[in-house]
């Protein structure tokens, strides 16, 4: 991506016209966070919080998100920038948001590759890369942020360094003491081919001790959409990038179910999941956008059509070099 680029945030009504436009510095993986309280999002030089009556900018400079997630039912949220490099050691950076809108920044030894909320508190997954020695060593670490973003380790482990969370989202369990992730091995290879699978870790916040399963995948994509993983209580639900909402206990059994299938099931489309709904943006051919009720699978709203999104997608970026497409979709009051 050139600085001559741009990362555009749209907002549209129920009929499918748009009614606002951000517009900040190209950024890899750009994402949106969207709460009852507000929206977060981000672009190369800012992060910004969008509410019904304000918008407040923090100034960044950065060039990939690694991670973003919020809690839904009190609007915290976190972006976290792989930052490369910094003193002869990976880090990553990290904007957090609070409930009153406080923002922290701060920095986290290592790559983060997941990020969840647990009630008041938030913890990351990190890589611990040391980028001086010849063959880079692989440890991950527990961190917890506090409100004031204060760094501190609840544990750390050693894992090849093929097994890693397959989702940037680590749900936390309704009592506040596990997080959840789905990592992704050629250990758990998939039974009709030679991609890898899935295995559930679940890590306690407390001191990191964690519980490894292989799951049971029936020939379903490891391959994750973005944050899509969610703890529904008595099971983890989540969405494949082909539109396969799959399901798997949260205790017990290890076989992965398919609740249903997006009818737009193809790579050309983003997915967004929340504890009650799906939000589907399908841009193949004409776009449109869809949600549908998480449990049924029943449609809830739409497809309504967004036809001036279609000369935006595919089109040749500002600086000739790449071309514009869609990284994420979030429902707001559907």
């Amino acid at each position: 991506m050139s600085k001559q680029d741009h990362t555009y945030i749209y907002a549209f009504d129920k009929d499918g016209l748009p009614i606002g436009k951000l517009q900040g510095g190209a950024i890899y993986d750009s994402q949106i966070l969207a709460s009852k309280k507000a929206v977060v999002t981000t672009a190369s030089d800012s992060v910004t919080r969008l509410t019904t009556t304000s918008k407040a900018v923090t100034v960044v400079d950065e060039d990939m998100v690694q991670a973003a997630v919020n809690d839904p039912a009190t609007g915290r949220a976190s972006i976290w920038f792989n930052s490369g490099v910094i003193d002869g050691r990976y880090s990553t950076r990290f904007v957090a948001i609070d409930t009153d809108a406080k923002t922290n920044r701060g920095l986290v030894p290592g790559m983060v590759l997941a990020a969840g909320y647990c009630r008041e508190r938030l913890f990351v997954i990190s890589e611990d890369r040391k980028a001086t020695q010849a063959t880079p060593s692989y440890r991950t670490v527990l961190y917890e942020i506090s409100p004031a973003g204060k760094v501190v380790a609840r544990g750390d482990w050693d894992y090849p360094e093929d097994f890693r969370p397959a989702t940037r989202s680590i749900p936390c369990s309704p009592d506040g003491k596990t997080l959840s992730a789905l990592y992704a091995s050629h250990e758990a290879r998939l039974s009709n081919s030679g991609d890898p699978g899935l295995s559930l870790v679940r890590i306690h916040t407390r001191d990191g001790a964690r519980t490894e399963s292989q799951l049971d995948m029936h020939g379903f994509s490891w391959r994750i959409s973005r944050g899509s993983l969610i703890d529904a209580g008595d099971r983890l639900i989540w969405a494949t990038i082909y539109g396969d909402i799959l399901s798997v206990p949260s205790t017990g059994s290890n076989k992965v179910l398919l609740k249903w299938r997006l009818p737009a099931n193809h790579l050309e489309s983003r997915i967004d999941l929340t504890s009650t709904h799906v939000a589907q943006i399908d841009y193949r051919e004409k776009p449109t956008y869809t949600t549908y009720d998480l449990a049924t699978g029943q449609r809830r709203f739409g497809p309504i059509d967004l036809p001036w999104l279609k000369p935006i997608v595919r089109s040749t970026t500002e600086s000739g070099e790449s071309t514009y497409t869609i990284t994420d979709v979030a429902a707001i009051n559907n």
